[in-house]
């Protein structure tokens, strides 16, 4: 778990804000105002406070892979994502999407502006599952799915899907290598 020396300023859920199109996440630790940034390198920035506390870190071409750890709190900061998904998301099988995940974390941003997405065609307080599925012809070969937990007919669900991709999904999902996609679980209460 991620502890600052001062937990007055620790925010009760780092705030994580995802671009997908600028292929960036920023994750903001604490609640203090930004007194000067540093640059670690093109692709990693951190922001700290008068204090020298760090307040946030922005780490840029996510979808090229990320190194953590020369930054303050690096180690912390996928469980610090993972946390904030466990909001947004039903985990299933924890474990194996914890290690997806530090696996490909490029994922994380389009998993954070998922939710968001998805509540814009299917409702905003649809349930939403990660879950990873494995091949049975081939174990190596695993792909993590957000799973939208509908509530409709198959007919309506298929329309929401579709039009979920055309507007979001067919572009992001080519960031994802192939790594993360979209389906729907049927909760069937139209034929009971």
């Amino acid at each position: 778990m991620f502890i600052l020396s001062d937990d007055s300023k620790r925010l009760p859920l780092p705030i994580v804000i995802s671009d997908t199109r600028s292929d960036g996440i920023y994750t903001q630790l604490i609640d203090e105002p930004v007194a000067y940034t540093r640059e670690v390198d093109h692709d990693r920035v951190i922001d700290y406070a008068a204090d020298g506390t760090p307040v946030g870190i922005d780490l840029l071409g996510v979808s090229e892979g990320i190194d953590l750890s020369d930054l303050p709190h690096g180690d912390a900061i996928v469980d610090l994502w993972i946390e904030q998904l466990g909001q947004k998301y039903r985990i299933e099988n924890y474990p194996e999407v914890l290690s997806y995940l530090i696996a490909n974390p490029f994922l994380i941003g389009i998993l954070l502006e998922a939710p968001g997405k998805v509540g814009g065609h299917f409702g905003p307080d649809t349930p939403l599952a990660l879950e990873i599925f494995t091949d049975p012809k081939d174990e190596d070969s695993q792909e993590l799915f957000v799973l939208i937990h509908a509530n409709l007919t198959p007919e309506q669900a298929l329309q929401r899907l579709a039009n979920l991709g055309r507007e979001w999904w067919l572009e992001t999902s080519a960031l994802t290598r192939c790594r993360l996609n979209i389906d729907i679980r049927y909760i069937d209460s139209h034929h009971s």
